[in-house]
């Protein structure tokens, strides 16, 4: 029922209980008339009392009436448990010109995993460890796998935790000897702080800064802050496609290098460790 129904009704019942009175007023100063040598003025004046007190009166119910429409009623607790966010929701802003569309990320059979159930596949050192299920890369270190395999159409994806102010780096296709350098792959790195979010794809065909190219930036808002988030990187010859928590950022092309190895970094500046909590390799169906 609307506000303005409520409120018609509870006047109109207000009314019909004064004049109720009123009506009982008047009748009883008539029979008071008959029985007795009251003045006529003096019973309209009681009648008159009458009608006004039944008026207030019929006021008085209608106040009362419309508290009790007009009131919330009482509800059963609801217990609101924090949400996080999914991404959908989120604006993505790019520094070049670039559609927010892209094919349905589909992967094929599992052709890669590591859950980091121990450190056997990797160059345990200074500055990297695995625990708890996961690799673990503190500031300024690389994490680099013992025989790493080679892959050269495929879905990268991994599960990453990146801290507040960090900077993180995963390197796909890389190059072993005799690339130039040591450094030669395709790099997908992430900086993250709060709402300041950036992706980037770049070259590398070796460690100087010539020899570092940015093929796409983006600025985005798609990172969980102090929380778990999800990389997909799919490589199809030439062409790449990137997602964060499921949504896609942008695509590129680069021909410098048709497949390669895998090795993440923890940039320098980060404020934190960076946890991977698992690497998959799927193939393209």
């Amino acid at each position: 029922m609307s506000e303005g129904i409520a409120v018609a009704l509870i006047g109109f019942a207000g009314a019909v209980l004064g004049a109720a009175i009123a009506g009982s007023a008047t009748i009883w100063a008539a029979g008071i008339k008959r029985g007795s040598n009251i003045p006529c003025g003096l019973l309209g004046l009681f009648a008159s009392l009458g009608a006004a007190v039944g008026l207030v009166l019929g006021a008085l119910f209608g106040s009362t009436l419309m508290q009790r429409t007009m009131s919330p009623q009482p509800t059963h607790p609801i217990s609101v448990q924090p949400q996080q966010p999914t991404g959908k929701a989120t604006t993505v802003t790019f520094a070049t010109s670039t559609p927010l569309t892209a094919s349905p990320l589909v992967k094929g059979r599992l052709l890669y995993e590591d859950n980091f159930d121990n450190s056997s596949r990797w160059n345990v050192e200074d500055g990297m460890t695995i625990e708890n299920g996961n690799l673990v890369i503190w500031p300024g270190w690389d994490a680099v796998p013992k025989n790493p395999s080679k892959f050269g159409d495929f879905v990268f994806e991994t599960r990453f935790y990146i801290p507040q102010s960090g900077s993180t780096a995963f390197y796909l296709r890389h190059q072993l000897p005799p690339c130039a350098d040591w450094n030669c792959s395709i790099q997908i790195a992430l900086y993250f702080n709060g709402d300041d979010q950036e992706i980037a794809a770049r070259r590398f065909s070796g460690d100087k800064p010539h020899q570092q190219v940015d093929i796409k930036k983006a600025r985005i808002r798609l990172l969980y802050p102090s929380n778990w988030n999800v990389l997909d990187v799919q490589a199809k010859g030439s062409e790449y496609a990137v997602y964060i928590n499921g949504v896609f950022v942008f695509s590129f092309t680069d021909t410098a290098y048709v497949s390669g190895a895998y090795i993440i970094d923890n940039a320098p500046n980060s404020s934190g460790e960076v946890k991977i909590d698992y690497l998959r390799f799927y193939q393209i169906p």
